[in-house]
């Protein structure tokens, strides 16, 4: 009779490990389950914040873009406007050049039909 108590013993101590093992996977399984759920969980946040983050990007690039093109714009403009009047002084140069050289060509041919009336004077 003891052997049969031991051997009952023992045998309701196996069962009783293998009830614990198989707990223990079991709670195991559960928390991998529960943590594979949460890392899901957070990869698709993450993807949303990246596609957020993404579109957050391209709004601020276009407004830069625009910004660039209007200073661009702006820049060609006051280059235009300062060629513009850069010719304009030059035409003025060129005419004032013009109006001096009569003038000095004016001043010599009087020189010039002086030189001969005093030539001829004496």
């Amino acid at each position: 009779m003891i052997i049969f108590i031991t051997t009952n013993g023992l045998n309701l101590i196996t069962w009783m490990i293998i009830a614990l093992y198989t707990a223990t996977a079991l709670a195991l399984m559960i928390l991998f389950w529960k943590h594979r759920k949460n890392s899901f969980q957070r990869i698709e946040q993450l993807e949303e914040k990246m596609h957020e983050h993404d579109e957050l990007i391209f709004r601020q690039t276009e407004i830069q873009t625009e910004k660039f093109k209007k200073a661009i714009q702006l820049h060609l403009s006051e280059m235009t406007t300062r060629m513009a009047k850069n010719e304009e002084l030059t035409n003025r140069l060129f005419n004032q050049l013009d109006a001096l050289k009569e003038m000095l060509m004016e001043a010599e041919t009087e020189q010039n039909s002086s030189d001969k009336n005093l030539d001829a004077n004496h």
